[in-house]
């Protein structure tokens, strides 16, 4: 009896060890077979939104812009729930940010300045695409560097750097403290140099843009 009672424990151990061998193989297994599923991260060149080899699909428009609160319930439609675009561009008047998104994520939060709220300055509310390069401009006696349009409102909308005048071959940039605190354009956007640089490195033309009205001022 006691010969039996010692087989059974050892066949009852045998076993266990068998099942607890079973189960470590298979978490080795999931974890190996999990890491080949995941997507590798962004290389590098993909931190500017850089466009990449993979297959174009429908990226929607990022949920963070109504999770955060950042869309107005005007735009909480059908019409805005979805884009073919890997790229996109949201700029919250009232936050006074300009959001970059790639991919259906931020990649850089752009603080900026939009058009004083009164006839012939402010800067409506928009939906469109990024226009063509202007570059070195004049306007109001004041200059800008890297000007991007988009529209025109009582005149041309862009994106463009800070104001400046020239003194000289200095550059005195105007209304620096107003980025991500005040409207203090005559309707453009404006931006720091730094930022602006980076804004035309990112190849921005054509990219699907959205401007919300500027309810707090």
């Amino acid at each position: 009896m006691r010969k039996k009672a010692k087989g059974a424990r050892l066949s009852k151990i045998a076993t266990g060890c068998l099942l607890g061998a079973f189960f470590l193989l298979s978490i080795v297994y999931i974890c190996i077979a999990g890491s080949a599923l995941d997507p590798a991260p962004p290389a590098a060149s993909e931190a500017l939104g850089k466009p990449s080899r993979k297959p174009f699909s429908l990226v929607p428009i990022p949920k963070l812009l109504h999770s955060a609160g950042w869309l107005p319930d005007i735009y909480e439609r059908e019409d805005f729930q979805g884009s073919p675009d890997r790229k996109f561009v949201f700029i919250n008047q009232s936050e006074q940010m300009m959001h970059i998104f790639y991919d259906g994520r931020v990649i850089r939060s752009i603080p900026c300045s939009t058009g004083v709220p009164k006839p012939g300055t402010r800067t409506p509310s928009w939906t469109g695409r990024v226009g063509k390069y202007v570059g070195t401009f004049e306007s109001y006696g004041l200059w800008a560097d890297h000007g991007w349009l988009l529209f025109y409102d009582d005149g041309a909308i862009l994106i463009h750097s800070a104001a400046y005048k020239k003194v000289g071959d200095q550059k005195v940039y105007e209304d620096l403290d107003a980025f991500g605190k005040r409207p203090s354009s005559h309707g453009c956007i404006r931006i720091s140099p730094e930022d602006a640089i980076w804004f035309t490195a990112w190849e921005p033309e054509g990219v699907l843009t959205m401007i919300t009205p500027l309810t707090v001022y």
